[in-house]
């Protein structure tokens, strides 16, 4: 089992438009990006609370699978595994009425507007191919990988005019995709054996690699221009500064002891898998390396690598903490809309 995570993707890009100087021309850009992110998160989380109320407990749920196979990255929404098939679920968060046409044209029709959209049969096709292939690789036994797009929104109509096989078949609502489910296991004969299919368990957690996008690469954006500091939970100033054990912001008079914490979690974000204590110091404009230091540890920190200075590192914390950060934090306010319970973060506030 892997549980579902705000997803990476959604995180950088308000840590990038958080840090970036007012007015820049990217921003419009960052925000459209940011707004289809918060839709897919939506459509996600949909499918995850209609996979809540599943009652076999036997099927293993895997939310943000990202795996690898023939020099190919894929991440899959949801990967449902069982001892009779494995499923590929891509939800889309679409509304308005959906067309699927026989060349594989996707059209929406949205009051007077039609557009073409991505087809999601072609996405989640190619992911049961690449899923296929990693199976075979690891000489498991062969199991059938059946594809599934769960559309959200109940009101979305879905049009198929040439009454297309695979459209009827893998094309539904996400409140109808645990009907779906309960009939695949009824039909097929079981494939794996218990022992097996833990196995496979293990190896995808194993094999599993979260992906966080160089925002910086995808907007062209110069690292060097975001705004640095603390920033202040209340007039959103990097202003802050720090005085017996509590951040004081010089321009609106707010105090807060942990400040720092999502400042540090946004260099992750931002700058990659790892940061120094220089880095850190640099990004916080905080001058003292004993208060970095033991702010870290606070925060559950552990350096790695060799020597006592400048080569120890920190590594960008577990996918849980910055869900369980974020969706629990009053400071910030994005719309994660998380609909189940948040559990305690491993971030010791201090």
């Amino acid at each position: 089992m892997k549980p579902q995570y705000v997803p990476f993707r959604l995180l950088a890009d308000q840590a990038l438009l958080d840090h970036l100087p007012r007015g820049i021309p990217e921003h419009a850009t960052i925000e459209d990006d940011l707004a289809r992110a918060q839709a897919g998160w939506r459509g996600e989380q949909e499918l995850a609370f209609r996979l809540s109320m599943f009652p076999d407990e036997s099927v293993r749920i895997f939310y943000d699978l990202g795996l690898s196979t023939l020099h190919n990255t894929f991440q899959i929404d949801a990967f449902l595994l069982t001892q009779r098939f494995a499923a590929c679920l891509e939800a889309k968060n679409y509304s308005g009425t959906l067309t699927f046409l026989p060349d594989g044209q996707l059209i929406r029709t949205l009051g007077n507007r039609r557009e073409g959209l991505r087809n999601p049969l072609i996405q989640v096709q190619r992911h049961v191919s690449l899923l296929t292939h990693w199976i075979a690789a690891r000489q498991f036994p062969k199991l059938a990988v059946k594809p599934r797009v769960a559309i959200a929104n109940n009101a979305t109509m879905i049009e198929n005019p040439s009454h297309l096989q695979n459209v009827a078949t893998c094309v539904t609502h996400a409140e109808q995709i645990p009907s779906h489910i309960s009939r695949l296991i009824q039909e097929l004969p079981q494939q794996l054996t218990s022992e097996k299919l833990l196995q496979i368990e293990q190896q995808l957690l194993a094999a599993h690699a979260d992906s966080v996008p160089n925002v910086f690469a995808q907007f062209k954006i110069d690292p060097q221009t975001v705004r640095r500091g603390v920033r202040c939970p209340r007039c959103k100033g990097y202003t802050m500064k720090r005085a017996f054990a509590t951040w004081h912001c010089v321009q609106c008079g707010a105090t807060d002891r942990t400040a720092h914490i999502p400042m540090i979690l946004d260099y992750f974000l931002l700058f990659g898998p790892t940061m120094t204590n220089e880095q850190c110091r640099w990004f916080l404009k905080v001058e003292d390396r004993k208060l970095i230091r033991n702010l870290l540890i606070k925060m559950n920190f552990n350096p790695v690598g060799k020597g006592t200075g400048q080569g120890l590192y920190y590594e960008r914390p577990a996918h849980k903490i910055y869900h369980d950060y974020y969706v629990s934090n009053k400071n910030r306010n994005e719309p994660w809309n998380h609909k189940y319970p948040v559990i305690t973060s491993s971030i010791r506030k201090s």
